[in-house]
């Protein structure tokens, strides 16, 4: 009779377990609607939303490919999520592509986004890394803001290096000193310091390297940590949403978890607007007053939320499906 009422406490657990889902669910469907904006104004969307894009349907793809075991309940729906973000970005790269051909001119022009528009398209390498945590050890106290300021062109040449010709060496695509210094410099904040994430993850992606250390991963994601927390002790500014969605997307991409929090994904669920967009009155916006780039930035920060969330709901199942062995 003891056994018998475990067993039905037990899978009452479980069904009790699977109808409060709401986190991994809710982001799901969000990024669906994100996905789905993005397809309904393909021909107002820039080249960073068509980058968001592309690295969506590589995170689905790894994700299927590194966890089956953890997706297999939704991987119908995150096939789904890869098929038609391989198809949305394709159109918009044309797009892009059409409407700006300078993207992909390999002239050396002083244009700051001369030959950046091979970052529309598909990389070689699939970017995937197992699930730890940022480290408060390895926090530093950032430049001054003045000192921190974003140089754009800067960090567009060093991109536009990992599309140049490659070599048979140990430095294949030719990387400048400039930009490996710049790149890993500490003490880095806000743009600058996301934009040295993103640096090394293109670097990975494009087999400029054959991978990024660990202690240069952990550093960079958690002072990338430090500035999301100054935004959440800010009550999350509007001014701040954009780089905020940046930092938990490129971080999530390195599997760090602490990014997925109860309450910041709650905020990233209330920011996106009935149409499936993320507004702005800053930067480009589409012609319905929404913003590429934020939009783009929350496909990725929704993706490494369900990546989290998924895991979290897997290791909750496991631990159940072993209680239940245990009790026979």
């Amino acid at each position: 009779m003891f056994l018998w009422i475990c067993f039905l406490a037990f899978v009452g657990s479980i069904f009790c377990h699977e109808a409060n889902e709401v986190p991994l669910n809710k982001a799901l469907e969000s990024l669906e609607r994100a996905l789905q904006y993005m397809n309904e104004t393909v021909s107002a969307i820039n080249l960073d939303a068509v980058f968001c894009i592309r690295r969506l349907e590589e995170q689905m793809e790894a994700l299927l490919k590194y966890e089956p075991e953890v997706f297999e309940g939704i991987q119908h729906r995150l096939e789904k999520l890869q098929n038609k973000a391989h198809k949305i970005a394709n159109r918009g790269m044309s797009l892009v592509l059409k409407a700006s051909p300078g993207y992909a001119s390999s002239n050396n022009f002083a244009i700051s986004n001369e030959k950046v528009g091979f970052l529309m398209k598909k990389s070689p390498e699939l970017l995937w890394y197992p699930s730890r945590s940022t480290l408060e050890s390895l926090i530093e106290k950032p430049v001054s803001c003045e000192n921190g300021k974003f140089n754009r062109t800067n960090s567009d040449n060093c991109f536009k290096e990992i599309s140049g010709p490659r070599f048979d060496n140990d430095n294949p695509c030719g990387i400048s000193f400039r930009c490996l210094r710049d790149e890993k410099q500490p003490r880095q904040r806000e743009w600058t310091l996301t934009h040295q994430v993103l640096y090394w993850e293109l670097l990975e992606q494009w087999q400029c390297v054959n991978q990024v250390p660990l202690s240069l991963r952990d550093r960079l994601c958690s002072n990338v940590m430090r500035d999301a927390r100054i935004t959440e002790l800010a009550n999350f500014p509007r001014a701040h949403h954009d780089i905020f969605l940046e930092q938990i997307g490129l971080c999530g991409i390195w599997g760090y978890k602490d990014f997925n929090k109860p309450e910041w994904l709650q905020k990233i669920l209330e920011w996106q607007e009935p149409s499936g967009c993320y507004a702005s009155s800053e930067s480009y916006k589409c012609f319905d007053g929404c913003l590429s780039h934020e939009t783009g930035v929350a496909l990725l920060a929704l993706a490494a939320n369900v990546r989290f969330e998924a895991e979290k709901e897997y290791e909750i199942n496991k631990e159940k499906r072993s209680s239940m062995l245990f009790m026979k």
